[in-house]
């Protein structure tokens, strides 16, 4: 999506949450509790299991504490934030998968 794109979208959400602004920063919390979850997920994949470290420290269990933090930060958030995160989690997944299916190239996620 074009930066443009982006701008534009992000000025409409801006304008349609400008009286709701608490919902709003909790579906930005939850998409970046998402985020985390899956850095701690890729910590774990990469390090531990493709490499096999043997820091299990650093490489399992800092991360599995960590996922286990947020996993019940998430679990506690709002229902509603939980719902609209969801959403535009769905979304974005949609568009990744439309993209893929008529071939345009993703480069952050092409491995």
């Amino acid at each position: 999506m074009s930066t443009l794109a982006v701008a534009c979208l992000s000025i409409l959400v801006g304008l349609l949450f400008a009286e709701r602004l608490d919902t709003l920063s909790r579906i930005v919390n939850f998409g970046a509790l998402c985020a985390f979850v899956l850095l701690h997920l890729s910590v774990i994949s990469h390090y531990f299991l493709r490499r096999r470290s043997r820091n299990w420290l650093t490489h399992l269990v800092f991360p599995l504490v960590g996922l286990l933090v947020i996993t019940f930060v998430l679990y506690e958030m709002d229902r509603t934030a939980k719902r609209l995160g969801a959403c535009w989690l769905g979304l974005g997944t949609l568009y990744y998968a439309v993209l893929r299916l008529f071939g345009k190239k993703v480069a952050a996620l092409d491995l």
